[in-house]
């Protein structure tokens, strides 16, 4: 091809690599029309190639292709440069492609819990996949790109769902914002995802530290009157008598009291077998979870997975209150009656709480009937996990040490606990106070009563 230099051969079309490419002056890789309207530039930089592209209008004479391959060759010298300076070799890789491909890489070292897996693949595939943000290069993506994600996401991140079809139309709800617990989920993944993008010098830096997440907003009641989360986290003295009162009519009840006098994770509750229940002793070892969790590859949407708790402190040992193993013992007697009724058809899987069968619970058909049990108690619309705040509370209230109450609830640190339940109910904030030791010893009193001209001649010190 006369109208390139004597040293280019040019590759056109569907070319393989060992075919013969322009190269560019001074060695610095090679320039080929990889389609008629689309050329790439090759090199090589400590070991990995760096690639660079050029779309352009179809090329079928002399001037336009020695346009197009002068403009590769610029655009690959500027490359060269860039990855010399920084060390990163430019990539082209999508921030989707490469989160999802972290997430994978995780789970396939047994980094992941399922749960964690599944709630993981579920946030990027519904929130991050056909996003903007989500088809940015790593490379190219920006502070800003993050920051504008995050609020569209607040605004109207929420998935909404079909109605019931009416008339045989099915209507669909208008987009809601996305809770700032479920943003700040999906940044941690974006933020790790890409600090090892950071280390294996795909990127030069981690954009997403500099992100400032979305204000959260203040929550309100139905009077429109702002109240602290703190308000509703747990059930106070009076209230836990109106729910257990309540929930005595329901085949919940000793599950929904042992979890109340545990502190136990429901899908902890869930999975308790009689070989880690001790009568004698009066106390309890966790040792197992059970919970539902998404399975992005599986043939359902989700699946019940029984397994360890998700830390060491997670397997504990919780002494139990007489009167709840005076409960345990009834109830271990009518399982067995349970056996004989049910004969072969018992599904024998050592279960403190089952179904009739023997069988495991389901955890949202059990979380239901605890929602059913509150409303109809008139209580506060606390969760289900509020039971576990709630005997935290009640420890507090008796004056057990935190480090104590970490150790029972299975925290890995007694720092966690603490910033869980710094808020404690207004009677027993007052009682800390008023139990304050006086520091103000004779000595200083007499220092502020000797120094009274600089605090005021009306200083009067008890």
């Amino acid at each position: 091809m006369d109208f390139m230099s004597k040293n280019e051969t040019l590759s056109h079309g569907n070319s393989n690599d060992n075919e013969t490419r322009p190269k560019t002056s001074n060695g610095e890789g090679s320039v080929r029309f990889k389609t008629d309207n689309l050329v790439e530039g090759r090199a090589m930089f400590n070991g990995k190639n760096i690639y660079v592209y050029l779309k352009t209008k179809a090329c079928n004479d002399e001037e336009s292709r020695k346009k197009a391959m002068a403009k590769t060759r610029k655009k690959l010298k500027k490359a060269i440069f860039e990855a010399e300076q920084t060390g990163v070799v430019p990539s082209y890789i999508k921030l989707y492609d490469w989160v999802k491909k972290w997430v994978n890489d995780k789970n396939n070292k047994n980094k992941l819990k399922p749960k964690t897996y599944g709630d993981y693949i579920s946030l990027i595939e519904t929130h991050l996949k056909d996003s903007q943000v989500g088809k940015t290069e790593i490379q190219k993506l920006g502070v800003e790109d993050l920051e504008k994600f995050y609020v569209e996401k607040k605004k109207y991140g929420r998935i909404p769902k079909l109605q019931k079809q009416t008339e045989g139309i099915a209507k669909t709800l208008e987009r809601t914002s996305l809770s700032i617990g479920t943003i700040r989920k999906m940044h941690s993944i974006i933020h790790s995802s890409l600090k090892d993008a950071v280390k294996k010098t795909k990127i030069t830096r981690n954009v997403a530290q500099l992100v400032e997440l979305p204000k959260e907003e203040e929550k309100k009641n139905a009077f429109g009157e702002v109240v602290d989360e703190d308000d509703y986290c747990a059930f106070s003295p009076d209230e836990r008598v109106a729910f257990l009162d309540r929930a005595r009519k329901s085949s919940s009840f000793l599950t929904l009291l042992v979890m109340l006098y545990t502190g136990m994770r429901v899908g902890e509750a869930l999975a308790l077998k009689w070989r880690n229940v001790d009568l004698e002793r009066g106390e309890i070892r966790i040792r197992e979870n059970f919970q539902r969790v998404k399975t992005p590859n599986g043939p359902k949407k989700t699946e019940l997975v029984v397994g360890p708790p998700k830390t060491r402190a997670g397997r504990r040992v919780i002494p139990l209150p007489q009167f709840i193993v005076n409960e345990l013992i009834k109830l271990k007697e009518k399982q067995e009656k349970a056996k004989e009724d049910w004969d072969d058809a018992y599904i024998d899987k050592d279960l403190v709480f089952c179904i009739e069968n023997g069988n495991y619970r389901e955890p949202r058909n059990f979380t239901r009937s605890f929602y059913n049990i509150r409303d109809k108690a008139g209580v506060s619309p606390i969760n289900l996990h509020g039971l576990r705040h709630t005997y935290a509370t009640m420890l507090f209230e008796k004056g057990v040490p935190a480090k104590t109450v970490s150790v029972l609830l299975g925290h890995t640190d007694v720092s966690v606990t603490l910033n869980i339940y710094s808020h404690v109910f207004p009677e027993i904030k007052a009682s800390a106070i008023a139990e304050l030791p006086d520091y103000a010893s004779a000595k200083v009193k007499d220092a502020f009563a000797e120094n009274n001209t600089v605090f005021g001649p009306n200083l009067v010190i008890e």
